[in-house]
């Protein structure tokens, strides 16, 4: 019913491109399902679209459904090899399926396609966070804002982990500096819920549950489908466990 709703809504859309822009629209909006539809129906039409395959694969990842965004990952790959954000993407993918050496050599090779993106060393170094390797995970973020000082993703990277080592002022510094980075890019509900959500992957992979349990409520309260939130929940309860 929602699918065809959807379609009616955008029953003008003539072009390919027109479908991509909604659908960034709507993954921007926290929007996935719509985002997916919207990014299926560019690629009816055109199959080698590029950017459709990457909103959706963006919009797969926040329901936390990876292996299906590993799918579109790969398929972007197919159509261009050399771009190093799609492996560094794909590293994160990998790293959240708990699969850190096949994440590693993803990083690895975005970073040997373009040494000087921070993306891909920004990515690397959350891939590293996911996996409790804070040493390496702030040589990569910092090499990270070597080459881009005020990007945000990097300074949540490196606050998540001021936080984590107990360095209050040092994290609200970081974090001050993110939500600063956000309004200055107007970034959509799906940013900030990913913001939310990644403060509590690093509680949880270090067991701390009520914190990790407040920050993903807070990204489902801003966007309801954001499954990766909902994925940490799940994890909490089922750690909780006796």
């Amino acid at each position: 019913m929602r699918c065809k709703e959807t379609a009616k809504k955008y029953n003008e859309i003539k072009t390919a491109q027109e479908w991509v822009e909604q659908g960034a629209l709507a993954y921007d909006a926290g929007n996935y399902d719509e985002a997916i539809f919207c990014c299926t129906e560019a690629l009816t039409l055109d199959p080698k679209c590029i950017e459709a395959l990457k909103i959706k694969g963006g919009a797969k990842y926040a329901q936390g459904k990876f292996d299906e965004a590993i799918t579109c990952s790969e398929e972007v790959l197919k159509l261009n090899p050399t771009f190093a954000l799609g492996f560094a993407n794909q590293a994160l993918l990998f790293a959240h399926l708990g699969q850190y050496a096949k994440a590693l050599a993803c990083g690895d090779k975005a970073i040997a396609l373009d040494d000087k993106d921070p993306r891909v060393w920004s990515n690397k170094g959350n891939v590293y966070l996911l996996r409790g390797d804070i040493q390496n995970a702030k040589d990569c973020f910092f090499k990270a804002l070597s080459y881009e000082p005020s990007r945000a993703g990097t300074l949540q990277g490196l606050g998540l982990i001021a936080e984590k080592e107990g360095d209050i002022a040092k994290a609200k510094n970081y974090f001050d500096q993110v939500e600063a980075c956000m309004k200055n890019h107007a970034e959509g509900k799906t940013y900030t819920s990913g913001f939310y959500s990644a403060r509590g992957e690093v509680y949880l992979a270090f067991n701390e549950f009520d914190k990790a349990k407040s920050f993903f409520e807070k990204a489902l309260e801003l966007t309801p489908e954001y499954g990766l939130a909902k994925q940490g929940l799940n994890k909490i309860r089922a750690k909780s466990q006796p």
